[in-house]
């Protein structure tokens, strides 16, 4: 029907597939077609509520109870949006059509959108979100800072160096000479984490837990723990023989070079010591044991 398909043209009548678990267009608790743009509306207004959360939870001769369980609603409605963010990366759209419509059901999603969604989280998570760490409210609830941004960074890692999630970008990379490719992400990613070996700049407790984190991500491609269940194979063998593990090792001695070349220049007394453990790590995880 000529009618119905000249509808289908229309963006605000597009519907998504159930089945499309790819699709960043398609996620629960997101009605837009940006989440980037969508995830800074939400997060200025996150920034507005969080001086007021002691003010709007008060409930006369009771606790703090209310403060505590609005404080974690707000922490994860932040992280929900990172969540909505992360889909873009590797993510391919799925636009269902009838046979006399043209052009592909599935495409990847832009390089251009991946790299902006790389951006995004470098920017409002992975720089530390001190708005979100309100001093009065840590000391009303007893919650740890550190805690709630380790949590969240680390889940963030977790997803972003899924092995799902990298094969999707060697997918698109086979599929797609301008596909955003795993070596560009990778170095999108650091860029923003390890942003202190360009500065200078001492680098917070904060920041050096994140960089550990992202260094035994890394380090686990490299080198993949042993199973539990002895029968299976040391490691993964997707990792071992796609790009992922060679991607990795080639990550880890780039950011060791740079780490060396920057130490010297370094004076804070924690920021050094930090930069000379993560530097044994990478040492140590490279090193070729012969029998």
């Amino acid at each position: 029907n000529k009618w119905i398909i000249g509808k289908l043209k229309d963006r605000r009548l597009w519907f998504g597939s159930e089945r499309s678990h790819d699709d960043p267009r398609s996620q629960n608790e997101d009605i837009g077609d940006n989440a980037i743009k969508a995830g800074e509306y939400g997060i200025k207004n996150l920034k507005r509520i969080v001086p007021n959360l002691i003010k709007w939870t008060k409930v006369n001769d009771e606790g703090y109870g209310n403060l505590s369980e609005m404080y974690v609603e707000l922490q994860n409605q932040f992280y929900r949006y990172m969540g909505h963010v992360s889909k873009n990366i590797g993510g391919r759209y799925e636009t269902l059509k009838a046979v006399e419509q043209a052009g592909p059901v599935y495409e990847l999603v832009t390089a251009a959108t991946q790299k902006e969604a790389v951006a995004f989280l470098n920017a409002q998570l992975f720089t530390t979100p001190s708005w979100l760490l309100d001093k009065e409210i840590l000391s009303l609830t007893g919650t740890s800072p550190f805690s709630i941004v380790s949590g969240m960074q680390n889940a963030m890692l977790n997803k972003l160096f899924d092995g799902g999630t990298l094969n999707k970008l060697l997918a698109g990379e086979a599929i797609n000479a301008n596909a955003y490719t795993i070596t560009a992400f990778i170095k999108d990613v650091q860029k923003g984490i390890w942003s202190e070996l360009d500065t200078k700049q001492a680098i917070s407790i904060y920041r050096r837990n994140l960089q550990k984190m992202y260094v035994e991500k890394l380090i686990s491609m490299v080198k993949p723990p042993a199973p539990v269940n002895p029968l299976m194979g040391a490691g993964s063998s997707a990792t071992m023989t796609s790009d992922i593990s060679s991607v990795a090792k080639s990550t880890l001695v780039n950011l060791k070079v740079k780490i060396r070349s920057t130490l010297p220049l370094v004076k804070d007394e924690m920021s050094r010591s930090h930069l000379k453990d993560v530097l044994d790590r990478i040492s140590n995880a490279l090193v070729i044991k012969s029998d």
